[in-house]
C-alpha cells in the first residue's frame, strides 16, 4: 500500500507552529498579570483612626458643660444693725423709720423685685416689694409704712418675728399700748408699731409700722 510520507513532516510542522504560538500566549498572560481593581481604585482615606480628624464632623472646640451644676448665688438678708433697733424713742422696722428717704431706702436694700401703685381715698402710695417686706412712699416720696410679711428676716424687733407667739412679744417689747385678741400695737413718736394675731394659733401673722396718733 502506498502512504503519503510527504504529508507526515508537513502535518507535523503544522502541529509544532499551533504548539509554539499557545506557548507564547501563555508566557504572555503570565508577564501581562490582570490589573487589581482593588488596589488601582481611588479609596477614601481612613479619617477616623486614631490621631486624625475626621472632616465629616465638627471638631469639638468647646466645652461640654452639660453635667456641670453651675451654684446659684446665696440670697443675702437685710441685716438690721442693733443701733438701728426698735426703741420707744426711734421706731423703726427693717432698721428704717418713716423718716428715712426713699433713696436712702432703695440705697439701703437696693432696687425692688416688684413694686405697684396703690389707690388710696386720701392719697396714692407707691410701693416697693422685696422678698420678704414691703414700704409704702406717698407722692412726695415720703415714707408711709413698713410691713414686714415672712418670718425668714430679722425686723429689729429685739429678735422678734413673723409666726412667732404673743407672749413672744411682750418679752420682746414691753407691755403694749392696745392689747387685744386680734392686734397688740405700741405707740411712740406719731408712729403705730402694729401685730396682727391669729387668734387660732397664737401667732404673730403680720407686723406694720405707720403713722398714727
Amino acid at each position: 500500500m502506498h502512504r503519503n510520507w510527504h504529508i507526515i513532516p508537513l502535518t507535523c510542522l503544522c502541529a509544532g507552529m499551533i504548539l509554539l504560538a499557545g506557548c507564547d500566549k501563555k508566557e504572555a498572560a503570565e508577564i501581562s498579570p490582570t490589573p487589581d481593581v482593588t488596589n488601582n481604585a481611588t479609596s477614601t482615606p481612613n479619617t477616623t483612626t486614631e490621631g486624625t480628624l475626621d472632616p465629616t464632623q465638627t471638631p469639638n472646640s468647646t466645652t461640654d458643660t452639660t453635667n456641670e451644676t453651675t451654684a446659684e448665688s446665696p440670697i443675702i438678708k437685710p441685716k438690721v444693725d442693733s443701733k438701728d433697733s426698735y426703741r420707744a424713742t426711734k421706731p423703726t422696722l427693717m432698721g428704717i423709720s418713716l423718716q428715712t428717704s426713699k433713696e436712702a431706702t432703695i440705697s439701703r436694700f437696693g432696687n425692688p423685685p416688684s413694686q405697684f401703685r396703690m389707690e388710696d381715698d386720701a392719697e396714692a402710695i407707691n410701693v416697693l416689694e422685696y422678698m420678704d417686706f414691703s414700704v409704702g412712699f406717698n407722692n412726695a416720696n415720703k415714707l408711709q409704712f413698713i410691713e414686714v410679711r415672712t418670718p425668714n428676716v430679722d425686723p429689729g424687733l429685739n429678735g422678734l418675728r413673723l409666726g412667732q407667739r404673743t407672749q413672744d412679744i411682750v418679752s420682746a417689747l414691753g407691755k403694749p399700748d392696745q392689747n387685744s385678741k386680734y392686734v397688740l400695737s405700741y405707740k411712740s413718736q406719731g408712729t403705730v408699731l402694729k401685730f396682727d394675731i391669729d387668734i387660732k394659733e397664737d401667732r404673730i401673722q403680720s407686723i406694720k409700722l405707720f403713722a398714727g396718733t
